[in-house]
């Protein structure tokens, strides 16, 4: 029974080889009726009313038809089968299949190439920073220029006394145009803020919205001039290619008075310390959380993404 036995097994291992081999090959038939179908609809469209639309359900239409073929290819050149055996010492009839293979799949690849171009390599922070300086990709033109305060700045001082502190306060800025900028929280802008992004927040409690940094001016902190935020700049390259930041927004209500009270208390010991946000105890009953993320796929193709997370 032992040489029948050996012998089954050796049957049923051709037979999975030879089941592998044209799972394969109709995996590969697949694939060109799918690519020819395409190609076809790409190349004699019936009617475009909006090419860059057109070439974008184009492109959606090639990303699973490149990932099909370069399974097949990955399967082909490393000798794995469908049944998972390796090919350590392919036959010379194997290596024939495997090079035809990978030339029906190269004119595959190269009929997509004709109307789906592949995506350029993204270039290197080195890359970047050289078009830049050289002008040949303006990858500096947008970055985090966006003022974070422009109220209360020498900038939009008119005053008959000059005092741009109380000139144009915070409580104004909601209402009032800018006349020399903008400002708004972890924002983008070009370099000259033609172009201004910047997210808007409320938590249903304040009774304005938040859009910028609050603090205190020269006058009212106990030590001067005073932010009186909770944010966090966490990363970002040379060129703005990316950037990323934290805010934290309470749930209640934005203690803009108590901070301001709380300071003007203070002045009239100068040893006491700051009283920040956090000594308000506004976050003990909650708070939000705000990523702000900014990534360039190109020197003007901006990506940006708002995170939030309730604690």
């Amino acid at each position: 029974m032992k040489p029948l036995l050996v012998a089954a097994i050796f049957f049923s291992a051709a037979c999975a080889r030879h089941d592998g081999n044209e799972a394969q090959h109709e995996s590969l038939r697949k694939l060109g009726h799918d690519i020819t179908k395409v190609v076809a609809s790409a190349k004699n469209p019936d009617s475009v009313d909006d090419p860059t639309a057109f070439r974008y359900r184009v492109h959606q239409q090639v990303i699973p038809l490149r990932e099909r073929l370069e399974r097949i290819r990955q399967h082909t050149n490393t000798g794995v089968r469908t049944d998972g055996a390796n090919d350590k010492d392919p036959t010379d009839k194997q290596m024939k299949d495997r090079d035809k293979v990978e030339a029906e799949l190269n004119q595959m690849e190269e009929q997509l190439n004709q109307i789906d171009s592949p995506p350029a390599e993204t270039p290197n922070a080195a890359d970047r920073l050289a078009e830049d300086a050289n002008r040949s990709s303006y990858w500096k033109r947008f970055g985090p220029y966006l003022a974070e305060r422009q109220w209360g700045t020498v900038r939009e001082d008119y005053s008959g006394d000059q005092n741009g502190w109380s000139y144009f306060p915070h409580a104004q800025a909601q209402s009032r145009a800018y006349r020399w900028g903008e400002d708004g929280l972890l924002g983008l802008a070009d370099r000259q803020a033609r172009l201004c992004f910047a997210p808007a927040l409320w938590n249903g409690n304040d009774p304005c919205l938040k859009e910028r940094l609050f603090g205190l001016t020269g006058p009212e902190g106990n030590h001067g001039e005073d932010v009186k935020e909770l944010y966090y700049y966490l990363d970002a390259t040379p060129t703005a290619s990316y950037l990323k930041a934290l805010y934290k927004y309470p749930h209640e209500r934005f203690p803009y008075e108590k901070l301001l009270q709380e300071a003007n208390d203070r002045k009239r010991d100068m040893r006491l310390p700051e009283y920040e946000l956090i000594d308000t105890g506004c976050f003990e009953r909650g708070y939000f959380d705000m990523l702000v993320q900014y990534a360039k796929a190109d020197a003007e193709d901006i990506l940006i993404r708002l995170s939030f997370t309730n604690r």
